[in-house]
């Protein structure tokens, strides 16, 4: 009788992002084709959402941003980073020493309008970002009367792709159709244009 060793296996998940920047005729292209294929996000149905962005960075600009509840996120942009320790875990604690020892501050308000949609195959979400605007002097991050400007030509487009493991074909077939203008900006920096044009 012969011993078999009994081999164990695991499942590796590799979870893969890519983005690219898209004109608006392949914008509404993509739109056409992902209204078909894929479901819009639960969030924003056909119609999309808009995102909206308070970034914080340090003195020395290093980036940071952290999500908490709306009621601490206004203490922190009024510069009361104490209510970070309420939360007593390690990463706001963390958070606390690092705003408070590299002098964080709001330095970036990023709005922009996003349609999404998802398909359970290899956990697929893919996004289309646009009318990307900021502001670096009016943090209200609830106010619906901000004075943004425009941080990417409107009719440019930010495409990300996300999915575990394989890009089904579908949507490799879809892409292949677009003229892909390569990697976009991060919105982060870009909203930073201010800071890129006078001090680097």
């Amino acid at each position: 009788m012969e011993n078999k060793k009994e081999s164990k296996s695991t499942i590796a998940v590799s979870r893969k992002e890519i983005k690219y920047l898209v004109s608006l005729k392949d914008r509404l292209y993509l739109l056409s084709c992902l209204d078909k294929l894929l479901t819009p996000d639960a969030y924003g149905g056909y119609n999309g959402y808009s995102v909206r962005s308070l970034y914080f960075d340090s003195i020395s600009n290093i980036d940071y941003i952290e999500k908490v509840t709306k009621a601490d996120a206004i203490e922190i942009i009024n510069g009361n980073y104490e209510v970070l320790l309420k939360y007593d875990t390690d990463i706001s604690e963390y958070a606390y020493n690092l705003m408070t020892t590299n002098h964080y501050r709001p330095v970036s308000l990023v709005e922009y309008d996003r349609r999404a949609y998802t398909h359970k195959c290899f956990n697929t979400r893919i996004t289309l970002d646009n009318n990307l605007r900021y502001t670096d002097f009016d943090y209200d991050l609830f106010s619906d009367n901000v004075n943004f400007k425009q941080a990417l030509d409107k009719d440019k487009t930010i495409l990300e792709v996300k999915y575990d493991r394989f890009l089904f074909a579908q949507i490799q077939d879809i892409l292949s159709n677009c003229d892909l203008l390569g990697k976009p900006p991060s919105k982060y920096e870009t909203s930073r244009q201010l800071l890129k044009q006078y001090y680097y």
